[in-house]
């Protein structure tokens, strides 16, 4: 690649030039890694003074970095995005160490510490998700009750135990001697 070259001398001694315009470069214009000031308070800048790093600095901060395909918001900046979109990359996005690809979380990347209380409710739960500590009952059961529905109980459900009943007829029938 051509450079144009600025060269030569103006004519000028002990003089200060507050400003100038660089016309006509029809070639790159090499810096040599000094820093280029682009606005009129010169508080910012691009530089390039580490090899294959640009540098840019936004009202006196380093606020973004360049490198060969990296892209870096620095300490104190960020990047304002509506859509991060992946161009080049088949493997996804990752952020804060969670892949997202194609809309979808990577496996195992969100745990029961993410879940406030009260965020699942039945319709997401699977059927084999509830057990009898889940469930909302008055009192506490033993081997041998079933669960039985109380309305004016705490949660709807009672353990109880079953009642024996000795019927002496069946329809109206002794029984005798025989037991049910």
């Amino acid at each position: 690649m051509a450079l144009s070259q600025i060269s030569g001398t103006t004519g000028i001694e002990d003089a200060t030039i507050t400003s100038i315009k660089l016309a006509d470069f029809a070639a790159a214009v090499d810096l040599n890694g000094v820093e280029l000031i682009l606005d009129a308070d010169q508080d910012t800048s691009i530089s390039a003074d580490t090899d294959d790093t640009i540098d840019i600095k936004i009202a006196g901060a380093d606020d973004f970095q360049f490198t060969a395909n990296t892209f870096t918001a620095l300490s104190g900046s960020t990047i304002k995005a509506n859509t991060i979109a992946e161009t080049t990359s088949t493997s996804g996005v990752t952020i804060d160490g969670v892949l997202l690809k194609d809309g979808v979380l990577g496996a195992n990347t969100v745990d029961s510490d993410a879940y406030v209380d009260g965020s699942i409710d039945l319709a997401h739960m699977s059927s084999e998700s509830v057990d009898e500590d889940n469930l909302y009952i008055s009192n506490a059961g033993s081997n041998g009750q079933f669960l039985s529905k109380q309305s004016g109980n705490n949660g709807g459900l009672t353990w109880a135990t079953a009642s024996a009943n000795t019927p002496s007829s069946a329809d109206g029938q002794a029984l005798g001697s025989a037991s049910l």
